[in-house]
């Protein structure tokens, strides 16, 4: 029952006759002058006041207390009718049946709605049975929507789960882009009739025509995801991509395209390589080819993509990743040294971001190259990062290799005594500097 009280609720409050349950003003608004001008006792004005001032200042019991004093006093349906939007407003169903099992005979023109509210009060107090006495009854009469899904959410407290279904479907076939219902029906099928292929059956169509909105979507894969279906989770997806793009919806469709490639990711990385090069020429399809090229190691088609991606974009930050990627992927350092620093030269004639500052400044250091201009980049790069450990360590190698053996150990010891020497790098400079002597 839980999974399903807060969308029924929602859609049975939505559909009663009072039209104020959530909106604060508007139980206030609703109070109208000529209820405040047809006074029946002396002091009925000055209640009116303080119960709306109650409401303007949330005090919600007063207000309650408040109406149902003045309605108690002068039989007036809108005294009634505002106690109930409160009560309403604030789930207290005990007040409700309280208030109602003395007053609906009091308004037989407004019995049905009262006794829909009654009834709507009597399921939320654990009175199933004679709630749906009522809802019958309201439905002999009327066979509205409203009272099919208050049904409905009836058997569903009783465990029928098949006249709940049988009372929300009604509904749905009349309102078919209705997500709240949609989702009832589904998880009535999948959760409770052992009906799972005609609940995700029920929502692939829905997405296949409107597209996956989230809450259907996340629904669906949850189903997918129960019975391990990924080959189903796909092809929703692949229907929602293709929707997507016909109705111009570049966005969504992309954001679909990326949870297409992670489901093909989680079944089988070659199939998902195949996926995305069927996809256009572009910069995201490169991009996509060089994620799932470093997950197989493939570093010759990762560094084709990447130069691919580049010329695509132009886009600096390709070059410098590019650049750390050939380097931290070969073994053999040095012969792509100079490759890694023609490309992270480039990237710093425009672009003074640190993270690239650091990492050419420490490669010119560490392959002794150049001491005295990887100093300046590292430091640069410390000036814009000025507590970042893997700084500070480059600058006191540069220091080290300038043969500054007391600034190199000044920097190497603030580093030990902040982060100790669980770093493999860290405890190699450590080792080396602490015995270097000017």
């Amino acid at each position: 029952m839980s999974s399903y009280k807060n969308i029924i609720l929602i859609l049975l409050l939505s559909l009663l006759f009072i039209g104020c349950v959530d909106k604060q003003h508007q139980i206030i608004d609703n109070t109208s002058a000529s209820t405040l001008n047809n006074k029946i006792f002396e002091q009925e004005d000055l209640l009116i006041l303080f119960a709306l001032e109650a409401l303007n200042q949330k005090d919600y019991k007063s207000a309650f207390d408040l109406f149902v004093s003045l309605y108690n006093a002068t039989k007036k349906f809108e005294y009634l009718q505002k106690a109930l939007d409160i009560a309403l407003f604030n789930q207290e169903y005990m007040e409700i049946v309280d208030l109602l099992q003395a007053n609906i005979s009091t308004h037989p023109d407004k019995q049905d709605g009262l006794n829909f509210i009654y009834a709507l009060a009597l399921m939320n107090t654990n009175q199933a049975d004679k709630s749906l006495e009522i809802a019958q009854n309201l439905l002999i009469k009327n066979k509205t929507n409203q009272n099919y899904i208050l049904i409905g959410n009836i058997y569903l407290i009783k465990q029928d789960y098949q006249k709940a279904l049988d009372s929300f479907t009604i509904v749905y076939e009349e309102q078919p882009q209705n997500i709240g219902l949609l989702m009832i029906v589904s998880d009535i099928l999948y959760k409770n009739l052992n009906q799972q292929k005609k609940a995700i059956e029920l929502l692939d169509n829905y997405i296949s025509t409107n597209g996956c909105n989230v809450e259907i979507c996340e629904r669906i894969y949850t189903y997918y995801m129960d019975q391990n279906d990924i080959d189903g989770m796909i092809s929703t997806l692949q229907k929602n991509y293709n929707l997507m793009l016909s109705l111009g919806k570049k966005e969504d469709a992309l954001k679909t395209l990326n949870i297409i490639i992670e489901m093909f990711k989680l079944k089988d990385v070659n199939l998902a390589l195949k996926f995305v090069e069927s996809l256009p020429e572009d910069g995201y399809k490169s991009l996509k080819l060089i994620e799932l090229y470093k997950m197989i190691n493939n570093q010759e088609q990762v560094l084709y993509y990447f130069d691919l991606l580049y010329k695509q974009t132009n886009q600096i930050d390709v070059l410098a990743q590019m650049a750390i990627y050939e380097f931290e992927s070969n073994t053999n350092k040095k012969e792509i040294f100079k490759s890694v620093k023609v490309k992270l030269e480039k990237v710093l004639e425009t672009s003074s971001n640190h993270m690239y500052q650091n990492y050419l400044g420490y490669l010119l250091i560490d392959f002794d190259i150049d001491y005295v201009r990887g100093i300046e980049l590292v430091k640069s790069a410390i000036a814009q990062d000025p507590e970042n450990i893997a700084y500070l360590d480059s600058l006191a190698w540069g220091y080290y290799k300038l043969q500054d053996c007391k600034m190199a150990y000044e920097y190497m010891f603030d580093i030990v005594n902040k982060i100790g020497l669980d770093e493999p790098e860290i405890k190699l400079h450590w080792e080396t500097i602490k015995d270097c002597k000017e």
